[in-house]
């Protein structure tokens, strides 16, 4: 066999060697019922939908950093596990707006809680073919 070859042999012999133990580790952590928890309760209403800012999102990050930890996992963010990042909330001013339709000779108007505005910009729909 040439140099060549041995080498990557052995590497490959190594490779396998180091990957086997982390393979059976994860395998023995790794389960159905352990993975169906885990997603159970970052799906809970526990959490409270863990939009941004609540305590609900707190919890889920700091049950993820916890996972990591008991996996072994370096963390790697500016705060341990974590990583700040900067973001702006704008919340839409739906004051004014209307929403209806006419349709058979009938007006029918939207609910005002039920109007939200998702990319704030100008539309005209009078006379537009439905």
């Amino acid at each position: 066999m040439s140099d060549r070859r041995s080498c990557v042999a052995v590497l490959a012999t190594c490779a396998g060697a180091q990957t086997i133990p982390l393979v059976e580790q994860i395998a023995g952590r790794l389960t159905a019922n352990a993975l169906k928890a885990d997603v159970s309760f970052l799906a809970s209403d526990a959490l409270q939908g863990r939009a941004d800012t609540s305590p609900g999102l707190q919890v889920a990050a700091e049950f993820i950093a916890a996972q990591f930890r008991r996996a072994g996992l370096e963390p790697v963010g500016d705060d341990g596990y974590f990583q700040t990042a900067e973001f702006t909330s704008v919340t839409p001013n739906t004051e004014g707006v209307e929403l209806s339709f006419e349709t058979g000779g009938k007006t029918v108007v939207a609910d005002t809680k039920a109007v939200g505005v998702l990319d704030p910009a100008e539309l005209e729909l009078k006379g537009v073919p439905y």
